[in-house]
């Protein structure tokens, strides 16, 4: 791995699965079947619950096989920073490669319950953060903070819209640290 961290193992389908209902229903994989006892994902993969309205999802991976995941997501915001690597997703039929190049950020409004899709390819390496959080979250917690709090707020009333964005240094130091970092007892010590 590219920058492993202390928490590097072998990553199983079930503790995909198990980890990703916090965030999705119906996770699955699609496709050929994979044996259970096969690791399918090599580094560091979590979900995290800060609280009721806000989730953290890490992963600091390599594919050991190529994959198909799915499940079903249901209303909120989602924010996505691709440290390293790529990840190859889609939201229904609108798909999304993102990766370090840009290097890769996206928000997306959610409005009602969508497919979420993900492509891993045997020996592709992904470092991502991700959190995923109510609009009533954003709209109690930042709203009224931002400038341009209408812009804001009719972008999370769209469906699927879908906002790419260079994140700042500051934002990708702090990417960088929460991936870094050695397993916390709490999550909140993550952020």
């Amino acid at each position: 791995m590219h920058n492993s961290v202390p928490s590097s193992k072998a990553i199983y389908k079930d503790h995909i699965v198990q980890q990703s209902s916090l965030v999705s229903n119906q996770y699955r994989f699609v496709g050929p079947r994979l044996i259970d006892e096969t690791p399918v994902l090599y580094g560091s993969f979590s979900v995290m619950p800060l609280n009721r309205h806000l989730i953290l999802h890490t992963a600091d991976v390599i594919n050991l096989h190529n994959m198909k995941t799915q499940g079903q997501l249901e209303d909120a915001i989602k924010l996505a920073i691709v440290v390293n690597g790529q990840a190859q997703v889609s939201y229904d039929h609108q798909q999304l490669h993102l990766n370090k190049a840009q290097p890769a950020s996206l928000v997306s409004s959610l409005m009602s319950p969508v497919l979420f899709t993900r492509i891993g390819k045997r020996d592709e390496y992904e470092r991502t953060l991700s959190l995923t959080f109510s609009h009533e979250w954003l709209y109690g917690n930042l709203l009224d903070s931002v400038d341009q709090w209408r812009t804001l707020y009719d972008f999370t009333q769209t469906h699927l819209a879908v906002h790419h964005w260079m994140p700042s240094r500051q934002a990708m130091a702090i990417a960088m640290q929460i991936l870094n970092s050695d397993p916390c007892s709490t999550p909140l010590q993550r952020l």
